[in-house]
């Protein structure tokens, strides 16, 4: 008897009674018992080429041969696409794209396998070597399913300009991660030497952040910094590294310095000012001239750099709150206006004080040539 049919959205097992209707919490669907049977049925077609979900009391050696090599091929290549996936997150600063639909594809195919995995072929194996090996698969379908389900609800949340929605999406991608976490603390308890406890680690830092990702929607990343900053610390601890790894730490670490960068400009515009410590201009501004223009455009290029960085730091920051300006930000955006208002003006002075010197300079030359002229006349 198969006592936890799939979720028809996104495969997994779910205590569905007969004729009722059930509500998954893992992607929130409801699937009645009849759509359950026929999306299984489907995935047992696939994957096992079987049309009944009836279990049998025993197998021929021939047909448990034929199952293995079945479920050997579909995992295959199962983890091949999975591991085509190279972030298992999304965030708002990304620049990374999917194709939901194959995403999801690959979602309820994880969920139904293991499924299938736990009722028609666990229960035919006897040597401890090979039900350990099909158990590890069947640990790996799970982990696949749940860390897909997360991306995808994190790319869904990147996409969306709504903060309500955005944080019910980061909770069921926190949610799906934290059953991984879950999963891994009970295969420890079953089997102290399970390969999977080693990835708890990665995905509970995986659900720390997707929680901090929810927070920051509302609030300064600064209250975040010692977070942000102790997840990097221990994601370098962890010993087995990959690119799903480097990717995570690479997000975390984008999100953590964003606002430090940002803090950084706003302080520099006030101490690295070089409108207030580049000095005066030369006195001879006509045989000084390349002196003072080279001057002069330093300073235009530092307000256009600034200008330019702080434009970019903005957007991003923008981006964490699904576009909207939030208290902290109008603040740092009026600091930053006052600021470059004040040396533009300041420049414009500089510059006026230049032509007016070299306009004065000019004119008193130009009146000692027609002194000088008029001794002729």
């Amino acid at each position: 008897m198969i006592l936890y049919l799939p979720c028809k959205e996104c495969g997994s097992g779910l205590p569905i009674i007969k004729g009722s209707k059930t509500l998954c919490p893992y992607c929130g669907s409801k699937t009645l018992y009849m759509e359950s049977i026929y999306s299984f049925k489907h995935f047992l077609a696939e994957i096992l080429k079987l049309v009944s979900i009836r279990n049998k009391t025993r197998l021929k050696n021939k047909e448990l041969e034929r199952r293995k090599y079945l479920t050997k091929s579909f995992f295959n290549k199962l983890n091949f696409d999975f591991n085509e996936y190279r972030h298992l997150i999304i965030t708002k600063l990304d620049n990374i794209d999917i194709d939901p639909s194959r995403l999801f594809n690959l979602i309820r195919s994880a969920g139904n396998f293991e499924i299938i995995l736990e009722n028609f072929l666990l229960p035919y194996l006897k040597e401890d070597k090979t039900i350990k090996k099909y158990k590890e698969w069947k640990d790996l379908s799970f982990i696949i399913n749940k860390s897909l389900l997360g991306l995808y609800y994190s790319y869904v949340a990147k996409n969306s300009i709504y903060i309500e929605k955005c944080v019910r999406y980061y909770q069921l991608a926190e949610k799906n991660y934290k059953n991984i976490v879950d999963y891994c603390n009970i295969s420890k308890l079953e089997n102290n030497g399970s390969k999977l406890y080693k990835k708890k680690e990665f995905f509970l830092i995986l659900t720390e952040f997707v929680t901090v990702l929810r927070d920051v929607l509302k609030r300064n990343p600064k209250y975040f910094s010692n977070k942000l900053e102790n997840l990097l610390k221990r994601l370098n601890k962890i010993d087995e590294k990959n690119i799903q790894i480097y990717n995570l730490y690479s997000q975390i670490e984008h999100v953590y310095q964003l606002e430090r960068d940002t803090c950084h400009l706003l302080e520099k515009v006030k101490v690295d000012n070089p409108l207030l410590t580049s000095g005066p201009l030369e006195e001879n501004i006509i045989f000084d001239t390349e002196e003072n223009l080279e001057k002069l455009n330093s300073i235009r290029a530092w307000i256009k750099i600034v200008s330019e960085k702080y434009q970019k730091y903005q957007r991003n920051l923008l981006k964490l709150h699904s576009g909207k300006l939030i208290q902290y930000l109008e603040s740092y955006r009026t600091e930053f206006i006052n600021y470059k208002d004040k040396n533009v003006a300041m420049f414009n002075d500089l510059l006026e004080t230049m032509i007016t010197k070299a306009l004065d300079i000019y004119n008193l030359e130009a009146l000692e040539v027609l002194n000088t002229l008029s001794d002729f006349i």
